[in-house]
């Protein structure tokens, strides 16, 4: 990764880290449509591997400003894959109301991530980041759910309430940002001198 780039990102203000994840959303639904020349229900394992590796881009798009070190970037990227791919197994889990499976997964998804950052990184790991990052990922996996009301919907981009996904993993993706963006942080992480 860029040392520029990376400096680039630690140094921008709130409106440019919403402004990535609404970029990192753009990226999503572009890899994720069923009109992407990739997708294919006949080839289910690589739209399932597209589907997940967006979650390095919002890595690299949100996360990476907090982390310095290869192999720290390297770490936070792939829990972006994990955190997508776990993700969706606990949206598609069949109970009654999708909603509340997709709130829990909002939830476990940005506390993890929040997790591995303050980790690796220069968050401090406290209650007010958690609790920030729970609300962020509950209220965006509750309007995924909510769209969908059944679990087919989750799984097939085609359900005409495939829009309403699109703005709650938005929603996830921008409130997860702002809450990492208020984070309290450890002044000693900031001058990029790690170097793993």
């Amino acid at each position: 990764m860029s040392g520029l780039y990376l400096r680039t990102l630690q140094q921008a203000g709130l409106a440019v880290c919403v402004l990535l994840a609404l970029a990192s959303t753009a990226i999503w639904w572009a890899l994720t449509t069923e009109r992407a020349p990739w997708h294919s229900d006949d080839n289910e394992v690589l739209t399932s591997l597209i589907w997940w590796s967006t979650g390095a881009v919002y890595s690299a798009l949100v996360l990476f400003r907090y982390v310095t070190g290869p192999r720290r970037l390297a770490i936070v990227a792939a829990a972006g894959v994990f955190s997508y791919w776990l993700g969706m197994q606990i949206a598609i889990t069949p109970v009654p109301w999708v909603w509340i499976n997709t709130a829990l997964a909002g939830v476990i998804t940005a506390t993890f991530l929040g997790y591995v950052v303050a980790l690796l990184g220069r968050l401090r790991r406290s209650v007010r980041l958690f609790s920030m990052l729970a609300g962020a990922g509950a209220v965006g996996g509750a309007v995924i759910g909510w769209s969908s009301g059944a679990e087919e919907v989750i799984l097939s981009r085609e359900h005409p309430h495939y829009a309403w996904q699109v703005v709650g993993h938005g929603l996830w993706q921008v409130l997860t940002c702002v809450a990492f963006y208020l984070a309290p942080q450890d002044a000693g992480e900031e001058d990029g001198s790690e170097s793993n």
